[in-house]
């Protein structure tokens, strides 16, 4: 579910897989090794979820729960 979670967001969000590597420092070879079926570290899920405005949750599982903010959301309300 995280990969089909992460493709769909970079293509709505019209960001490229090499883009998101280099934004968040990653190897450019990370995104193909998670669509083999291994996963991200969390620190890298975190930097994931932030550079693209999501909840880990969304980005895991696709769905927020009511009391989940984005990224963005939190930095604003300070």
């Amino acid at each position: 579910m995280f990969i089909e979670n992460l493709l769909n967001l970079l293509k709505l969000k019209g960001i490229k897989q090499v883009e998101l590597c280099k934004k968040i420092d990653i190897p450019k070879t990370s995104i193909n090794n998670w669509k083999n079926g291994s996963m991200p570290s969390i620190e890298t899920a975190n930097k994931i979820a932030k550079e693209l405005d999501v909840t880990l949750d969304y980005l895991v599982n696709g769905e927020e729960k009511e009391d989940c903010t984005t990224w963005q959301q939190k930095t604003n309300k300070k």
